[in-house]
């Protein structure tokens, strides 16, 4: 009988566990009467999305956005579940430079995460410089920063028009912003194949830090 062993698990924020996307983009609608749907967010730069170009950042300063997140469907009971069962899970988030932005996200972990403790939860930029085991994020840039800073490790995230490009650096792609309930199983299921085999899959994958533990 294989023993599980216990992983420390890297989770974004927005787009992974809260609703970012459909909040910012019905900012934009609702001021400039555009019909701007997720489906369209075919470039991670945001800008390149929509038709006002980077004026779309100015709308992440809105005061309170960030407390007004919709949580993703799955995702408070998937990490719930995924602690549960022995895993470290550390909530590591972008703030924008406005002050309140990161004591924002912190108080809506608080609200919606209050399982996790409060040193595990972290803004910063550099989230490829975290020490993991999976790396749980749903952008572009920070999938291939982590692929290059810690190959071992095992990349997941929920499947978005933005990021297919880098879906072949990813060992779960999950099955997809339009239900991200069943996308959470799936990661789910990976990260506990992981825990088992130290692979995302049944019959392959990328070895991770604990190999060498």
């Amino acid at each position: 009988m294989t023993n599980k062993r216990n992983l420390h698990i890297t989770v974004d924020l927005d787009g992974i566990v809260a609703d970012l996307a459909t909040a910012w983009l019905d900012l934009y609608n609702e001021e400039h009467g555009h019909g701007a749907v997720l489906s369209d967010l075919r470039h991670w730069d945001t800008h390149l999305n929509v038709k006002i170009g980077d004026k779309i950042y100015d709308y992440l300063s809105t005061p309170g956005l960030f407390l007004r997140l919709n949580p993703l469907p799955g995702a408070i009971e998937s990490l719930e579940h995924i602690q549960d069962q022995g895993h470290e899970v550390h909530i590591v988030t972008a703030a924008t430079e406005e002050s309140q932005t990161a004591a924002d996200k912190v108080e809506w972990c608080k609200r919606y995460l209050p399982f996790i403790p409060r040193q595990l939860i972290t803004t910063s930029h550099q989230k490829h410089r975290v020490l993991t085991d999976v790396f749980i994020d749903d952008s572009p840039k920070n999938q291939r920063l982590h692929a290059a800073m810690q190959p071992r490790a095992v990349r997941m995230g929920i499947a978005w028009p933005y990021n297919e490009e880098v879906a072949k650096i990813m060992d779960i792609r999950a099955e997809s912003y339009e239900d991200t309930k069943r996308a959470w199983e799936l990661i789910v299921e990976a990260v506990d194949r992981v825990s088992r085999t130290g692979h995302p899959t049944e019959v392959g994958g990328y070895p991770t830090l604990i190999d060498a533990i």
